[in-house]
């Protein structure tokens, strides 16, 4: 009787020692374990004209050595989220990613983040991951099968790289917008709950721009003086240039080697000035001049032709005030020598920030 009880005390005994790693290795943390990643985004600046898509700051960000890391020779799945709206099928990415609005209209992120093993251990880690850019793009679903060849793996890692773009007008009037509290991602596991969250704690958000002069200050006249007809001789003969600049006050852009920004200028001719040669920038002359046999030719400041009728960029943003400095001169059109008389050109101009 005794024998007969002390041997099912003992087989009782080596179940019981035979289970106990299972549940060393159900992938459980230690009660109450939560990891908060925060990450600094940095003093960010997006040119105001800049168009959606464009890449306005990104990271690759590596955890390593989770402590303490989590077992698995179990099954698990990882809902990996973020409280953050999520737009599907967005043409500002790549296929299979996610737009993730953040609150300030205009911004948002793409986020790709993932759990891995020690790298001494990744033989024995069978993951199938989710969808998405590298099928890991938040938001997913991912499952970690349990081990293979009888070993064990750990949670050891968490990677993530995120992409900050324009998705459409920034509002500059209420800058800099603050991106504390986006939250990139949110791990948790179908056997602990939550395990992970990362987020943006400390970051700001600049629309880089400047300001152009009101009015009479914005009306740029440019004196191009008196000729004689034997200035000219030829057909793309020219006057000496004058130089002249446009002034923009109160720019912002920091002071990062990053903020690659520039001040684009446009010109489109008016008042019966026409394009004779865009790419030249050669501009007519206006409907009342009476000069006849030469146009006005506007240059950079290095004298070589601005283009008319599209964005030619300028000068690199800085903060505080600037000039756009550029030139311009008589050029005759034409095999015929110049006639005299009234010579004035106009054209409109806009600044863009790209």
């Amino acid at each position: 009787m005794n024998a007969h009880c002390l041997n099912n005390c003992r087989r009782l005994l080596a179940a019981l020692v035979f289970s106990a790693p299972c549940t060393v290795w159900a992938c459980d943390f230690a009660p109450g374990y939560f990891l908060n990643v925060n990450l600094n985004a940095g003093a960010l600046y997006v040119p105001r004209d800049a168009p959606p898509g464009t890449v306005i700051g990104a990271r690759q960000v590596s955890v390593h050595g989770l402590n303490p890391a989590q077992l698995c020779s179990m099954a698990a799945v990882y809902t990996v989220s973020s409280p953050l709206r999520a737009e599907y099928g967005s043409p500002l990415v790549s296929a299979g990613e996610v737009v993730l609005h953040t609150d300030i209209p205009g911004v948002a992120v793409v986020v790709d983040t993932r759990l891995s093993p020690a790298s001494w251990e990744s033989p024995h880690w069978n993951y199938v991951p989710g969808t998405g850019l590298n099928r890991s793009g938040v938001p997913y679903v991912a499952h970690n099968l349990g081990v293979v060849d009888g070993g064990y793996a750990r949670v050891f890692d968490v990677t993530l790289g995120y992409r900050i773009i324009k998705t459409g007008p920034i509002d500059p009037g209420n800058g800099p917008h603050s991106l504390s509290g986006v939250t990139l991602a949110r791990f948790s596991s179908s056997r602990i709950g939550p395990m992970i969250d990362i987020k943006i704690n400390s970051g700001t958000l600049t629309v880089a721009q400047c300001s152009l002069p009101s009015a009479p200050g914005n009306q740029i006249k440019v004196p191009l003086g008196s000729w004689n007809q034997s200035a000219f001789n030829g057909q793309g003969s020219s006057t000496d240039a004058s130089a002249f600049y446009i002034p923009l006050s109160g720019c912002s852009n920091g002071s990062g080697a990053a903020n690659n920004h520039f001040a684009h200028i446009r010109l489109d001719p008016r008042n019966g000035s026409t394009v004779v040669d865009g790419p030249r920038g050669i501009v007519g002359l206006t409907a009342d001049s009476t000069a006849t046999g030469v146009a006005v030719q506007v240059l950079k400041e290095d004298l070589s032709p601005l283009a008319l009728n599209e964005d030619v960029p300028i000068r690199r943003l800085q903060n505080g005030s600037i000039t756009l400095p550029m030139a311009a001169r008589y050029i005759q059109v034409g095999d015929a020598g110049p006639t005299g008389g009234i010579a004035n050109a106009a054209v409109n101009f806009t600044i863009t920030y790209r």
